[in-house]
């Protein structure tokens, strides 16, 4: 879209971009098993396009089945997941994911924005206009059950809310807003790693 201004009197008609420019879109490899990853620039943040699929003691595939590990990456309690990302990227806080949202038009619109364009249940789809493309990966609990794949997709952050819970991003399949939450540190959900 182009917005033109007109100066009067003048032969001059000066016209100015005034689209919002594409995500800048790469790849980063993980030098510690050789993987790669896509990457995306939004607004002035690079993440990891994709969930971290890096194996640690305290990770796990959901339903214990290596594919979904291949399509969904790796489920991470609390404590492993503040260690798991490469060199050059970390687990991001609460307030760099608040400037995520804040970037893709807004928490009530997040999720829409942030969501990938199928896998999500009952047509629960996002735009992923910003090439973030979550996936509803599901969560694990401490117990071992497996939940949620196909519903929602959950992010740890670093921050801690007390001994026991600490806090997560989420998107689920029937909301357009991303919402903040807590949960038991021994839960295992994804990790998406923020450049430095």
């Amino acid at each position: 879209m182009k917005k033109c201004m007109f100066t009067i009197g003048l032969p001059l008609i000066l016209c100015a971009a005034v689209a919002n420019a594409a995500p800048e879109k790469g790849t980063m490899v993980d030098s510690r098993d050789g993987k790669t990853y896509k990457t995306v620039q939004i607004g002035s943040q690079t993440w990891m396009a994709e969930n971290l699929n890096f194996e640690t003691k305290n990770s796990y595939c959901y339903g214990k089945t290596l594919s979904n590990c291949a399509k969904y990456g790796r489920l991470y309690t609390w404590a492993d997941a503040k260690e798991a990302c490469p060199s050059g990227w970390h687990l991001p806080d609460d307030d760099e994911f608040t400037i995520l949202f804040s970037t893709v038009g807004g928490k009530i619109v997040a999720a829409k924005m942030l969501k990938s364009t199928s896998g999500w249940d009952e047509g629960g789809n996002g735009s992923d206009e910003f090439g973030f493309s979550a996936l509803p990966a599901g969560t694990r609990s401490d117990d071992g059950g497996h939940a949620h794949q196909g519903v929602g997709a959950f992010f740890w952050t670093s921050v801690e809310d007390d001994n026991e819970e600490a806090y997560s991003m989420y998107l689920r399949y029937d909301y357009s807003i991303a919402g903040m939450t807590t949960s038991n540190k021994h839960n295992a959900h994804s990790v998406r790693c923020l450049a430095d």
